[in-house]
């Protein structure tokens, strides 16, 4: 299942998700995991199955402020899913929800379909890591972010590749500031379509000057 991590920095959240689209360790191809909504200053990253992603990119940008998303988002993405005929076919669902607010405040919600209380935000007063690392990689991880956030997070997808299925292509880095919202590869692993993910293998880091500034409305792909 994707990796998908967020970080509440002092000023700023970061959200990193990896790109592989995969039946099992089976790498099919690459697709962002996300959803940027420039007029809410805020990004959605995503796990679970494609076609419910491709249903959200659809909805969720549709929310004029945030409030209407925190408030009314759960209930449209019940109906939009048809929960109770369409999940149990698409599968379960995790989704982060990752911004700074009017105010300057970073801030992190998070959604699922399967932990209680299901289908409502739910806020988070610290960094999110899916899959959860051990605990050793976390505290070694979570100290490094503050002097070394691309390195901090390359580290933790990388042992999440090591113990679970389907993490890999390359890695996006979102970062949300009051300015607004900037992308960029930060990782990409040699992963070869319709071959299986060999997890040994090492990523090789990106240049930090393939930075995008999201400016529109909509989802940046690569």
């Amino acid at each position: 299942m994707s990796a998908m991590n967020a970080a509440i920095l002092q000023d700023r959240v970061i959200l990193v998700s990896d790109s592989a689209y995969c039946m099992r360790s089976l790498f099919v191809g690459r697709g962002e995991k996300f959803v940027a909504m420039p007029h809410l200053n805020a990004v959605i990253g995503f796990r679970g199955h494609a076609g419910t992603l491709d249903r959200l990119r659809r909805i969720l940008p549709n929310f004029p402020t945030l409030d209407e998303l925190l408030k009314n988002g759960p209930r449209t993405i019940r109906k939009s899913l048809r929960w109770k005929t369409l999940l149990p076919y698409y599968g379960e669902f995790e989704i982060v929800l990752a911004g700074v607010d009017f105010e300057g405040v970073p801030f992190v919600n998070y959604l699922s379909s399967r932990r209680k209380p299901k289908f409502e935000w739910v806020n988070v007063e610290y960094s999110i890591f899916a899959p959860q690392p051990e605990l050793k990689v976390l505290a070694e991880v979570t100290a490094k972010c503050g002097t070394d956030v691309d390195g901090a997070m390359v580290e933790m997808l990388q042992h999440q590749r090591q113990v679970h299925f389907g993490i890999g292509g390359h890695a996006t880095i979102t970062t949300v500031t009051s300015e607004g919202i900037s992308v960029r590869e930060l990782c990409r692993w040699p992963d070869e379509r319709w071959q299986l993910i060999k997890r040994e293998s090492l990523p090789s880091r990106t240049s930090k000057r393939s930075k995008q500034k999201i400016s529109s409305i909509g989802d940046y792909r690569s």
